[in-house]
């Protein structure tokens, strides 16, 4: 078990790259500082939250979860890039990672897997160990942004309400959506969360603004498809994965870029 902890890590080292010149590690789509204060400094500038990552331990079930799994959703990545300042902070038990637990105030034997501080490094969400899920994450994210008096965005709430459904399943089988019944046009060929569906849905029904659902890069990815109509864009699969989906349809963005 050691052995595999060890390889995990490995993997996930070898997954992120580092920039010495701003101190800076690039994963899962986002790019994590990796000094403490450099954080609160831009944070300040930002007016934005930190979110902190807490990355080392070996064999940590839950860190490796939250590192790999949870941040690696597209959407996830976009909330976090968009509306926080990412600090990452490896072998926290050790030299300026066991620094940063101290200034959090955290005197616990237990290596937290995340916490969340304002500019000043007050707690928003408490450093702490607490096994996180798709959407006890998405709901401490929602929860830092109101303590911190920030708008939550809509996509943040549907990805929350995407995730509930992933984590507690309903016990009655869903209906799938129906899709092409409203969902026409550019939006088929879109990757979108079930719950966006549904909103989207509604939305074009009643001839209303659809594009509040959609996060920022959803948009541009739109903005794309509707300029790009003579491309054959492929039609969304109504079981497919959203991540998995979406990858797919970057690199035909990316091309078409």
């Amino acid at each position: 078990m050691k052995f595999k902890g060890i390889l995990i890590i490995l993997l996930i080292l070898a997954s992120m790259v580092y920039s010495s010149e701003n101190k800076m590690i690039a994963y899962s789509g986002i790019n994590w500082l990796l000094d403490y204060n450099q954080a609160l400094a831009l944070a300040e500038e930002k007016n934005k939250p930190v979110i902190i990552m807490f990355q080392g331990a070996i064999g940590c079930i839950s860190c490796q979860n939250f590192g790999m799994h949870i941040i690696s959703h597209p959407l996830m990545a976009e909330v976090i890039t968009n509306n926080f300042v990412p600090l990452i902070v490896f072998d926290p038990n050790r030299n300026e990672g066991k620094m940063v637990l101290e200034q959090l105030g955290n005197s616990s034997n237990t290596i937290p897997d995340m916490g969340i501080v304002n500019s000043k490094g007050q707690d928003l969400v408490k450093a702490e160990s607490s096994d996180y899920n798709y959407s006890s994450f998405t709901q401490a994210i929602i929860r830092a942004l109101e303590a911190d008096n920030k708008e939550i965005p809509e996509y943040l709430k549907l990805l929350h309400e995407d995730f509930l459904a992933r984590d507690y399943p309903p016990l009655e089988e869903k209906t799938p959506l129906q899709q092409n019944s409203l969902l026409s046009g550019p939006y088929r060929y879109l990757p979108l969360l079930e719950s966006q569906k549904k909103q989207i849905n509604i939305a074009l029904s009643n001839n209303q603004d659809p594009e509040p659902f959609l996060s920022p890069r959803q948009k541009n990815a739109l903005e794309l498809i509707q300029n790009h109509s003579q491309v054959s864009w492929d039609e969304q699969k109504s079981d497919q994965d959203f991540t998995e989906a979406w990858k797919k349809f970057s690199q035909k963005m990316y091309a078409i870029k």
